[in-house]
């Protein structure tokens, strides 16, 4: 319904005029509920290029503490990066104690403390191989929405000091660089 044009002294809202005065029908719109035992399923996760609130999801494993996956994901261990991982990890129940083996943590995304690959890519994730169907072409393709020769190979190039470009390198544990794409491949 357009706005009354203010020049030619229409009427205000919310005044009658002379005119029509019937309300237009209004559509109310309600949300979709679920079936009994049906999932709602949640929106799909946001495109490949976006980066996501955390940097790496990491499983708490024997002698793992909050100060040690800080030194690891950030490349320093204080009280602030510590406050920042148990608010991203509800489960804590604000504790840094209260890791437990086996829990997945999500490692947040703090800007100021961004890291690179050795040779200086910023890494938009951390990734520990989980299973044997953590292939270089699967990360490519969760990653990057597309699994090509060339995705791969930004991939092992960020990893070259572990991989040393052999993908069947890559072992069940080992934590790699997810790096940004270069530009000309967004």
């Amino acid at each position: 319904m357009p706005l009354p044009d203010e020049k030619k002294g229409s009427a205000q809202i919310g005044k009658s005029s002379s005119k029509d005065t019937t309300p237009a029908p209004v559509k109310v719109v309600k949300p979709a509920v679920p079936a009994a035992g049906e999932i709602k399923r949640a929106a799909p996760s946001p495109a490949p290029a976006q980066l996501s609130p955390f940097i790496a999801e990491h499983t708490v494993a024997a002698g793992d503490t909050i100060s040690a996956l800080a030194q690891e994901y950030y490349g320093k261990s204080t009280q602030k990066l510590w406050d920042e991982i148990v608010k991203a990890n509800p489960q804590l129940k604000g504790d840094a104690r209260g890791a437990k083996i086996g829990m997945a943590l999500k490692i947040p995304r703090i800007p100021g403390y961004e890291r690179t690959t050795p040779k200086g890519t910023p890494v938009i994730a951390y990734r520990t191989v989980k299973s044997s169907a953590d292939t270089i072409s699967a990360l490519a393709q969760e990653y990057y929405g597309k699994s090509t020769q060339k995705h791969w190979d930004v991939i092992l190039e960020a990893n070259e000091e572990k991989l040393h470009g052999d993908p069947k390198r890559l072992k069940i544990g080992m934590m790699l660089y997810i790096p940004a794409l270069p530009e000309d491949m967004r």
